[in-house]
């Protein structure tokens, strides 16, 4: 991997909404609907499937967000996060379900790790969590808001959080964000439109892609074969979706994009469009990059796009800025990929 990073520049920085399959905290799959996407880190991480049961996290504003497994149309609350917080970018790594908790809007957060049955919550890492991300036998994190050369750097921990070890990166590339590389990770400074790999084998790091020249990256994801990132045109005013190979071949998946929802499942790429009162949900397949609508879900006020999290053969889309007040997963829609339908989540 490491020969191949260096023999092409690559791609750039964030926000929060792509896409793909591979490995931050999965076991590598082969099938078509792999359990958990390195995407739905992009997409606030809200859901995962280990095994036949799959867990999704439900924001709720008053209450407190909670993690449930679901079975069919009921759920058991097997996690229940303190009033006014948030719970985000769930993973599973050996039956341990990891998370990141914030409390009442309070800058940064912490790591938590839970068992799938629900027992022996722990805090892992409760110093100020800026974004985490499990990939092989060590959890990586950044520090909350590192915006400056004072924090460039990463900490890794054993999958306890203890034996922590400093990676010291660029001081002109101080990370936003963690996200996977086939077995490796790319950090991501979304000021600098910069980006670095640390090969997670040896605890190196080099600097993989500046990007500064380019207006605006968003969306960056990898997995084994490259990254997916949306980017702004010459016009200052198109997006667009592309992608590089860790060969550095680039390609454009879709020339004219709205920031509305994507994420990535297997060889599938699945966005939004918008439309007067709704979106419109599309698929496309991206070696022929042939696309087709599957669904419509709803545009109501305040809602300018969709959280697309894959778990298994089900996409889970979730309205941005909104929690649910008054039913679990309240104005949550679930796309069956083998079906191509889209319907209300119901879960009681």
């Amino acid at each position: 991997m490491k020969n191949h990073l260096k023999a092409g520049a690559l791609l750039a920085s964030i926000l929060l909404l792509l896409v793909f399959v591979g490995g931050c905290s999965s076991e590598r799959q082969s099938k078509d609907y792999p359990d958990w996407v390195a995407g739905n880190l992009a997409n606030q991480g809200l859901a995962l499937k280990d095994g036949e049961e799959v867990y999704l996290v439900d924001q709720n504003e008053k209450e407190g967000a909670t993690i449930s497994k679901v079975t069919g149309d009921k759920r058991e609350i097997i996690y229940s996060a303190k009033t006014g917080s948030s719970i985000y970018d769930l993973q599973v790594k050996d039956g341990i379900l990891y998370f990141y908790e914030t409390l009442n809007n309070a800058p940064g957060g912490a790591v938590h790790r839970l068992n799938t049955n629900g027992k022996e919550p722990e805090v892992l890492i409760s110093d100020n969590v800026g974004m985490f991300c499990v990939q092989g036998d060590r959890i990586y994190a950044t520090p909350y808001s590192p915006v400056d050369s004072s924090n460039a750097v990463v900490f890794s921990y054993d999958l306890d959080g203890k034996n922590i070890e400093l990676i010291n990166l660029d001081p002109d590339n101080a990370p936003y964000s963690l996200m996977p590389l086939g077995d490796d990770l790319i950090t991501e400074n979304v000021l600098q439109n910069k980006l670095g790999v640390i090969y997670t084998k040896d605890k190196s790091y080099e600097n993989y892609f500046d990007g500064s020249n380019r207006e605006t990256f968003v969306n960056v994801v990898g997995n084994d074969d490259g990254i997916y990132y949306c980017v702004k045109q010459s016009d200052g005013e198109t997006m667009s979706i592309e992608s590089r190979s860790v060969n550095g071949d680039t390609d454009v998946l879709l020339p004219s994009y709205d920031l509305c929802g994507m994420n990535v499942s297997g060889d599938t790429m699945y966005y939004l469009s918008p439309g007067k009162d709704s979106f419109d949900v599309y698929k496309m397949k991206i070696k022929d990059k042939k696309t087709e609508k599957v669904g419509t879900v709803p545009a109501p006020d305040g809602v300018s796009g969709y959280s697309l999290n894959a778990a298994g053969d089900r996409l889970y889309l979730t309205p941005n800025g909104t929690y649910s007040e008054k039913s679990p997963f309240e104005g949550w829609y679930v796309l069956d990929m083998e079906k191509d339908s889209v319907s209300p989540l119901k879960v009681v």
